[in-house]
């Protein structure tokens, strides 16, 4: 993921807006990008800091204010979440071909016992 697309996802991310078809592939970009790229971490926790400290003053919320811990939270939380959607789509992988492999046997036998 380039940073100019990081940045543009910022507020959808924070938010918890991605709304695209492939939203753990964005995901799973916007994470690693955040990894990689100090510059654009930076630009992401400013932003949180701001949104989200808005929101809790608006809100009257005596919650605590550690923005940078919260944000930590939440990339991990999406990764968390990014890899569960990946082990359920092998898991799901596995299952449609077992059924598959059952499916191309049975019709081998049943043409064989018509022989």
């Amino acid at each position: 993921m380039k940073c100019i697309e990081f940045q543009r996802l910022i507020p959808d991310f924070i938010n918890d807006n991605i709304l695209n078809e492939d939203k753990y592939e964005y995901l799973e970009g916007f994470i690693e990008h955040s990894k990689e790229c100090p510059e654009c971490y930076d630009e992401l926790e400013i932003h949180y800091m701001i949104m989200e400290g808005l929101d809790k003053l608006e809100n009257d919320s005596k919650t605590s204010f550690n923005f940078k811990e919260e944000l930590r939270m939440k990339l991990n939380m999406h990764e968390e979440n990014i890899y569960n959607e990946f082990k359920i789509n092998v898991i799901v992988g596995v299952i449609n071909v077992i059924a598959q492999i059952t499916l191309f046997v049975g019709i081998i036998m049943y043409f064989v016992r018509l022989l």
